[in-house]
């Protein structure tokens, strides 16, 4: 008894120091957070398997062959594209150790979890916060720099790179969280969080996000076999959502000229050395 005790609390706490890790990764400013909870998950999974000696990896791999196989290309491009990089690849080299070495390493813990189900409600608890914890930030210094809520300055342009990563996870999580006061706070903090957004003027982000949403549509209407339901859902959102992206154009020049901006790519699609 005191042995499946002894697993169940160290799973608990490899679980909890992974969140910890997802949740600073996905904020600005605090890394200590995201390196004690990457850490600690290290340490608790090596007495995990020291413990229990249980390995779920070939399971999940046979299990989702095409998943993986995919994920294995992935970085494999990415490889590529750093040993054919245009000038120097050492900060390439770098970057690719610390963001994708780090992540691998999450994904080698995370897989090896016995219990799934907190594991996923722990890390979308953890992506909730991390996205409320930014949109707050970016909307206090906005607020800050702009007491009068001129709509025509813009809110500091990298949360729409935060708002992409997070958006699709919030999204989902009305479909994962059944309590109606979490479903209502969910819609409130993403609704802000478009207004934030929209006050970014990244076009390149406003169109990604149009993206994420016909693909997630897509894909919860499949998997839930009730398009119906996933689609009032979201006319309901995107009418609230309308009228108060119209109220922003209205009362933004910014808007207005990034709107008649078009798709005008602003020397983007330029191969630069220095970019």
């Amino acid at each position: 008894m005191n042995k499946i005790l002894v697993k169940v609390d160290v799973q608990f706490l490899i679980i909890l120091f992974l969140s910890m890790f997802l949740f600073g990764s996905l904020i600005e400013g605090f890394t200590k957070i995201k390196y004690i909870g990457l850490y600690g998950a290290i340490l608790f999974y090596l007495i995990d398997i020291v413990k229990s000696r249980t390995f779920l990896y070939k399971q999940y791999f046979l299990e989702n062959r095409t998943l993986f196989v995919s994920l294995f290309l992935f970085i494999f491009s990415i490889i590529l594209s750093i040993i054919f990089a245009f000038s120097d690849i050492s900060p390439s080299i770098k970057e690719f150790r610390v963001e994708f070495l780090n992540s691998f390493i999450f994904l080698l813990i995370a897989l090896n979890i016995r219990n799934r189900e907190l594991l996923i409600k722990t890390v979308f608890i953890a992506i909730i916060f991390a996205f409320l914890f930014d949109v707050i930030k970016y909307g206090y210094y906005y607020i800050k720099s702009n007491p009068h809520l001129n709509l025509s300055k813009r809110l500091d342009r990298n949360f729409a790179n935060y708002f992409e990563v997070l958006y699709a996870f919030v999204f989902i999580s009305f479909f994962i969280f059944k309590n109606k006061i979490v479903k209502l706070f969910l819609f409130l903090i993403l609704f802000i969080g478009l207004f934030e957004l929209l006050l970014t003027g990244a076009r390149g982000a406003w169109v990604s996000v149009m993206a994420e949403t016909l693909l997630l549509i897509l894909f919860l209407g499949v998997y839930y076999k009730n398009l119906k339901k996933v689609l009032i859902y979201f006319i309901i959102g995107i009418s609230i959502l309308g009228s108060g992206g119209y109220f922003i154009y209205k009362n933004s020049s910014l808007l207005q000229s990034k709107i008649h901006q078009g798709i005008k790519p602003n020397g983007r699609d330029k191969i630069v050395k220095t970019r």
